[in-house]
């Protein structure tokens, strides 16, 4: 495009780019023959009464369908605003089509013989990459920059096969990564609630336990309520991180942050910090200060119990968390050393700094580190102190 090397826009490009990628996957070796087992039942024959095992279908064959492929579009643009703004911006599409999924669904019980896999599956994915970089040196000597990046990418599941009993048993329209569970809607309070709400269908309730929501409006709540959470479990949607640096007359300071968010977690899976004494597990500080008997109403998890509840170990709202988390990833506070001092020492530069990682963490997660949901060792936070030489 037509630029001004001194004016407000000095540099610009246009990118656009598409292409088609195959894929020769498949999720089954030898999906394109029919399965056999050879122990379907015994039966007897001859005056010796002689017996063998008969051979039955146990799935239909796959021996028509296309290669998986996948259509992408991507278009961008390169900016140079006023000497001193560096932009880039990425817009992309890929739409992925034919994928083999599982055809169990087709067929019902009145056939006995499952399918296989067809290539009905499609899924788009989009999203965009954002960056930018400012630099600038003041008539005082004074340096500063910055710069940030910013991308999100969803996916939805555009066909799929299924045969929902249900709407919202459907995964089309949703993330092909989604977690699925159960909309609680707090704990029950009394024996009379209880006995007054639809009947929960995972063994014995009782006053403390998650109460649940008639999604599908049946008048029990079991499997069929389960629903699709808004974000996937496997990468945040959203991800960004920003960079801040300054120096004036050999003093300098640089900071990078990162932060991610729109990804869903179960912490029920963390027993360290989510399990409710069953199986002689530990009890945490998080789940004794929040669970029903302290924190009654107000509670953010179910009742206590030495014995597994079925209930309250289901896939829920209750432990399903949308993370979010910010992080001071790197920090540098320095000085350089004036030229006269260096120079009889034959060095082209030297620097004393103190550097730290790890340093600042802000996440919605507050017995662990968001990030790093589990057990096991935590991000680990470092600060350096030393002397760097150039020659």
């Amino acid at each position: 495009m037509p630029t001004n090397p001194s004016g407000i826009l000095n540099y610009g490009k246009v990118r656009l780019s598409g292409g088609i990628q195959h894929t020769d996957y498949v999720p089954a070796n030898g999906l394109w023959l029919a399965a056999w087992n050879n122990s379907h039942g015994q039966f007897w024959y001859g005056t010796n009464f002689a017996n063998s095992w008969g051979a039955f279908l146990t799935q239909f064959p796959t021996d028509d369908f296309a290669q998986e492929t996948a259509y992408k579009a991507n278009i961008g643009t390169d900016l140079r605003i006023a000497n001193q703004l560096d932009v880039t911006l990425d817009l992309f599409y890929q739409q992925r089509r034919n994928i083999l999924v599982s055809a169990a669904s087709l067929n019902s019980a009145v056939v006995g013989i499952q399918s296989s896999y067809d290539d009905k599956g499609r899924v788009a994915s989009y999203g965009m990459e954002l960056g930018l970089r400012y630099a600038k040196t003041f008539e005082n000597g004074l340096n500063v920059n910055a710069g940030a990046s910013f991308s999100t990418v969803k996916n939805e599941i555009l066909e799929w096969i299924e045969a929902p009993a249900y709407p919202n048993l459907s995964v089309v329209d949703g993330p092909a990564d989604a977690e699925r569970g159960i909309i609680a809607l707090g704990f029950f309070q009394s024996q009379d609630e209880i006995d007054n709400s639809p009947v929960q269908q995972f063994g014995q309730v009782k006053v403390g336990d998650i109460k649940y929501k008639d999604v599908n409006n049946d008048g029990v709540i079991n499997e069929n309520d389960y629903v699709a959470q808004d974000y996937g479990n496997a990468f945040p949607a959203l991800n960004y991180a920003f960079s801040l640096g300054a120096e004036y007359k050999g003093f300098g300071i640089n900071a990078t942050f990162q932060g991610a968010s729109h990804q869903v977690k179960n912490l029920r899976y963390v027993d360290g910090v989510w399990g409710a004494l069953s199986d002689n597990r530990n009890l945490s500080q998080e789940y004794y200060k929040n669970c029903f008997d302290i924190a009654g109403a107000n509670a953010d998890y179910p009742r206590l119990s030495t014995e597994n509840v079925a209930n309250n170990a289901q896939n829920s709202t209750i432990w399903y968390r949308n993370i979010s988390w910010l992080k001071l990833r790197d920090c540098e506070v320095y000085y350089k050393l004036p030229e006269k001092l260096i120079e009889p020492l034959k060095l082209s530069c030297a620097k004393v700094f103190v550097q730290g990682q790890n340093l600042l963490s802000f996440d919605n997660i507050d017995a662990m580190d968001a990030e790093n949901l589990n057990t096991g060792y935590p991000v680990m936070k470092s600060i350096n102190v030393g002397l760097s030489v150039q020659f």
